[in-house]
């Protein structure tokens, strides 16, 4: 089966979440966190924020904090159950997803950090 559906740059993942309600303040630090999280691995935190979960339409004050606040309740037993290393570890494996996925040097073997 091919997928269609094109990938995301950061920014374009941001604004795709605010063309869908979410209320974010500060898209930088939006921005960071879906860099070093992944859009993915916050995704699962917000469910709850939808009205309609089916077109991923944001209840009205769902806010990118909120989802923030959501991931870090949810965390202690995540990211401190083992190494300290798992945030590199995360880091990483996000970075070569995503370069992986946008067509960038990553494809041609070179790694630019």
């Amino acid at each position: 089966m091919k997928y269609n559906k094109p990938p995301l740059t950061i920014e374009q993942q941001v604004d795709h979440l605010a063309a869908r309600g979410l209320a974010i303040p500060d898209k930088a630090r939006a921005a960071h966190y879906l860099a070093h999280l992944n859009y993915y691995r916050l995704r699962a935190y917000w469910p709850p924020l939808e009205r309609d979960p089916r077109q991923h339409i944001f209840k009205d004050g769902a806010n990118f904090e909120h989802v923030l606040d959501l991931y870090v309740f949810d965390s202690p037993g995540n990211v401190f159950s083992s190494s300290i290393p798992r945030p590199v570890t995360m880091d990483n494996q996000k970075s070569r997803q995503y370069h992986a996925q946008s067509g960038t040097d990553y494809q041609r073997g070179v790694l630019r950090f």
